[in-house]
């Protein structure tokens, strides 16, 4: 039970919700000029104006592929020569692709007004890829 607890602690850490990023994005850039938003994270992938005057950005991460290992298991008897007959059985590996994209709308003046995660997939260290990339 000892050792259970600080690895159940360990790993609630690692669980970020995707509107606790959000939020965050929204404490941090609120109120600002959308210009603060690209000058620490990038220009946006796309822009659409709307008919009052503001704009809704979308910003993306890019995609960042991490290479999953695979794992073999091997099973077999041996016979009553001492030949060992078996086979091994091979699974996972290929690759996890990490992705974080953010909806901003802004104001006519560009002030950014609401920030909504439109994707967040797994991150490197934690539950979510924006939580990495919005600390």
């Amino acid at each position: 039970m000892r050792v259970l607890l600080p690895l159940i602690a360990i790993l609630i850490s690692g669980c970020v919700s995707t509107q606790s990023v959000a939020n965050r994005i929204a404490d941090q850039y609120g109120g600002q000029n959308f210009d603060q938003f690209v000058r620490n994270h990038g220009i946006p992938h796309s822009k659409y104006q709307m008919g009052n005057g503001g704009y809704i950005y979308v910003w993306n991460s890019g995609i960042v592929s991490v290479t999953m290992p695979a794992t073999t298991s091997m099973s077999g008897t041996v016979s009553s020569t001492g030949y060992v007959y078996g086979t091994g059985t091979t699974t996972g590996g290929g690759a996890l692709n990490l992705y974080c994209e953010v909806q901003i709308e802004t104001d006519k003046y560009n002030t950014i007004r609401t920030v909504t995660i439109t994707a967040d997939t797994w991150g490197k260290w934690t539950t979510s890829r924006c939580s990495e990339l919005f600390k």
